[in-house]
Formats: structure tokens, sequence, C-alpha cells
């Protein structure tokens, strides 16, 4: 038989979006993002998103709507440092335009944002600093969580379930998890479970969360008995697919399950500054770490002679827009559903 893409999703991570520089539509860097950036090249999340950047996400994910009817996930850190202006730019840059220096940007999709988790900068007070509590625009960016279960029919009378959870739900906001920017959740995972439906005949389930699984390590990794607790919610309600994001460099990882193998795919970051201005280069002290390249994840679900696969392309971000660079490392196609 011939293949049959059934479903197409453009996954998105940590655009950091921030507050406008007037003259450029860039986020604005200040002196306090300098001085974290010396630091430390780990602060580099503090740099926000860049106006050509932004340009490009909307082209691609125009085409591959219209072309195939796709659907944006966003596994996290919408915004730079959080905030209620920070928020509300970020829900007008996906759903509808947002305004900037060189004219209105955006996905225009009013859709665009239901299967979206917040990151831990989306945590973070909005005043800049890391340490405080959420600020109340959260709740109204991303409503109840976790994300309520949601299904989508596929061809054959086989559907996909989505969900997602707050990674950052359990992290104290003046504690050292916020200050390692470690994912704690427990609470999360006992709140979707009572909130799933029974498991329908090939169902597909995929949960978003911001944290990486494949990570491991004091820093940017998951609590240990958040960990532990995801493993088992995962075995036992089932789920085959994890999108994630978090660490900033995209990649793969399956694992074996009783019920089947799990895919985790982990989006970098896709609209953040990768490059520095050159007055820093000049007066930086020592070699500069190279920054993350901007990428973004395609997922595709076909029909084939062999059953259901799932297939995930990688994307870079040039100056050309993003471009394929084939299957994502890590993840070269997952049998989903074997035939009847």
């Amino acid at each position: 038989m011939a293949e049959l893409r059934l479903a197409t999703f453009v996954h998105v991570s940590d655009t950091h979006i921030g507050d406008l520089d007037p003259r450029t539509g860039d986020a604005a860097l200040d002196g306090s993002v300098r001085r974290r950036w010396e630091k430390g090249g780990h602060f580099y999340g503090f740099f926000g998103h860049t106006r050509v950047a932004l340009g490009q996400l909307a082209a691609f994910y125009g085409r591959l709507r219209e072309e195939e009817g796709a659907r944006l996930i966003h596994t996290g850190d919408l915004t730079r440092w959080g905030g209620g202006h920070q928020l509300a730019m970020a829900n007008r840059y996906f759903r509808s335009r947002l305004e900037t220096p060189e004219g209105p940007v955006g996905l225009d999709d009013p859709t665009a944002l239901d299967l979206a988790v917040p990151g831990n900068h989306d945590h973070w007070p909005g005043n800049g600093h890391v340490f405080g509590r959420s600020h109340p625009a959260l709740r109204r960016a991303f409503g109840a969580l976790p994300v309520p279960p949601r299904r989508l029919s596929l061809s054959g009378g086989r559907s996909m379930l989505f969900a997602g959870i707050d990674s950052d739900a359990d992290v104290w906001g003046w504690g050292p998890s916020r200050a390692l920017a470690r994912g704690a959740f427990r609470s999360q995972l006992r709140k979707l479970a009572k909130a799933l439906p029974a498991a329908e005949a090939d169902e597909i389930r995929v949960l978003l969360l911001h944290h990486s699984p494949a990570h491991r390590g004091p820093q940017l990794g998951l609590a240990r008995r958040s960990r532990a607790a995801l493993d088992r919610f995962v075995a036992r309600h089932r789920f085959r697919i994890l999108l994630t994001g978090h660490i900033h460099v995209p990649g793969g990882r399956v694992r074996r399950f009783a019920h089947g193998e799990v895919l985790e795919a982990r989006a970098g970051t896709t609209v953040l500054r990768d490059f520095l201005p050159e007055e820093w280069v000049r007066t930086g002290n020592g070699p500069l770490a190279p920054l993350p390249q901007n990428a973004l994840l395609v997922h595709r679900v076909f029909e084939t002679a062999a059953g259901l696969e799932w297939r995930t392309s990688l994307h870079l971000r040039t100056e050309r827009g993003f471009e394929d660079r084939g299957r994502l490392p890590g993840a070269e196609g997952l049998l989903l559903v074997r035939p009847a």
C-alpha cells in the first residue's frame, strides 16, 4: 500500500519572547542581560528572540499549515522571564500578530497555543529576576494545568490523545530547584491521572512537558522523585510519545517499556538570539561559548504497510529560514500500531 500521511505537527520550544527593542523588534538587551552572560554562557536564555527568526517561523508554519493542515506544539519557555507583558506578547505572536518596528509578525492561528505547556522561565516573576512568585498572568495564559486530555481522530477509527503537564509546578520560587532550573511535578501527574479517559484501541498517547527526562544532572534535570513518578505514569497510562524542550539542544531517545517503545523528541531553541552584539565580542574575556543554532521539529504520523508510524524531522534555522536536515538523531521512526 502507498503511504498515507495522517497528521502533521510543528514542534517549537524555548522561544523566550522578550520586551521589544523599539529600533529592531528583537528582544531588548540591557546591562543586566550582559552581566548575566559574563557570569557564564548558560544564561543565554535571557537573550530573548530576534525579529528575523519570528518571521521565519511564521513563514514556515504558515506553509505547513496550508499544505498539510499542520498544528503547533509548544513545550515551554514562551517568554524570556515571564510576567504579564511578555506572556501577552507571546500570545499575540502565536495566536494573531505582534506589532514590531519592521511590521506585524505572527502565526495568526487562534489554536496555536492549545497544545502548549509552560517552562521554567514562564514561572519567573516578570521583573528580570529568577526568584519569586509566578505572575498571575501565567494562569491566564495557560489556563488550568495540567493540559486536559484532547483527542484527535485519525483515519481507520484510530485516534491520538494529547495531554500536558507543568513540569515546574512543584518548584518553590525561592529554592535551589528554581536556581538550577530543575523540574518537579508529581502533583501534576496525580491530577492528570484522574482526568485521563480509558484508552481506546490503537490510541496513540502523547505527553507534553518542558523538562527533558533524557537529560540527567543536578542542573536542568528532573527531581529524583518526579523522574521515578514519570516512568510509572508513562507505563501505567500507556504513553508512547514524550515531547520536551528546556536544554536548548534538539535530540531523540527511545526507551522500552512493558507496553512498547516510548520516544522522547526534544526540540531546541526556535527563535532565540543566536549571535552576540559586536561590542560584547570585542570586549569579552577569553573565547565565547557558541550559541545554539535555532531549530524546530516536524512530527508526522503515517499509515504504512507495516502499520502506524511516527516520524520526526529536524529543521535548523539558516539565513534562508528553517531547512530540513532529515530525521532527528535518536528518533529514526517509531512503529506505534501494527496492522490488525
